[in-house]
């Protein structure tokens, strides 16, 4: 529901209808966008990962204003916004295709396997670069979206970890998994009816053997963060505008 209703708000304001509009229209969505994003804090990785981006957020603006709104109204950071929305869409529906199509347990956890790797691409990836970027931000540090854009997750981790950051949103990720399906490294075990996935490097060989439900679970890690980056991000810019509308 929320991610439906930001995205219906964000195309509205993008096409130009909200430049004219009364500010209590705009003060309205921006009230149902607050209240599905505590909605969709129903679990407690969730509530976690709620809390996490709020508090980022929230000390972004208070220390560095000037900095959340130049990153906020770059016309490459909305443009990404857009990517994403459109994004969850397509994965939406290749997990639903994949999970209506399997025959059996192996095809199931198969077809799962592939959907958790494209969505630590698609999108899981873009939404750790945001928060990176925020708290950056918060710390008045200067780095712009170019220059995160070049970073992978672990690398990222590897920031927060030296960091001592709050480490909730990698919760769901793993990238043995997605390594070991983008080279189709996978056995699978009928007895146990889980997978045991191998990234195989020059280096060192690593493995993770997960179950079709504790794949899942962390599958919607992955999805939750990417979520609730997409709707805070998307009321950050609704109150950006409502801002500029009053000063008229």
């Amino acid at each position: 529901m929320g991610l439906q209703l930001s995205a219906d708000v964000i195309e509205e304001i993008q096409s130009g209808i909200m430049a004219k509009a009364d500010t209590s229209r705009l003060i309205t969505l921006f009230r149902k966008l607050q209240f599905a994003t505590e909605e969709f804090a129903s679990t407690d990785y969730r509530k976690r990962c709620f809390r996490y981006i709020s508090r980022i957020s929230h000390d972004a603006m208070q220390h560095n204003p000037a900095g959340v709104r130049a990153i906020v109204n770059d016309p490459i950071f909305m443009e990404i916004q857009r990517e994403r929305t459109e994004a969850f869409t397509v994965l939406t529906r290749i997990s639903k295709i994949l999970e209506q199509g399997a025959a059996n347990p192996y095809e199931k956890i198969l077809g799962l396997s592939f959907s958790y790797a494209h969505v630590v691409e698609g999108v899981f990836k873009k939404s750790v670069q945001d928060c990176y970027l925020i708290d950056e931000i918060s710390l008045m540090k200067t780095i712009s979206i170019e220059e995160v854009e070049h970073f992978g997750i672990g690398k990222i981790m590897k920031e927060y970890q030296k960091t001592r950051r709050e480490l909730t949103i990698f919760e769901g990720w793993d990238d043995v998994v997605r390594n070991a399906v983008s080279h189709a490294r996978m056995h699978y075990d009928g007895k146990l009816e889980n997978m045991t996935f191998v990234d195989r490097t020059k280096q060192r060989i690593r493995s993770s053997t997960y179950s079709f439900e504790q794949l899942q679970e962390m599958y919607m890690k992955l999805f939750d963060v990417f979520s609730l980056v997409l709707i805070r991000n998307q009321i950050r810019r609704i109150s950006d505008i409502i801002h500029a509308i009053s000063q008229r």
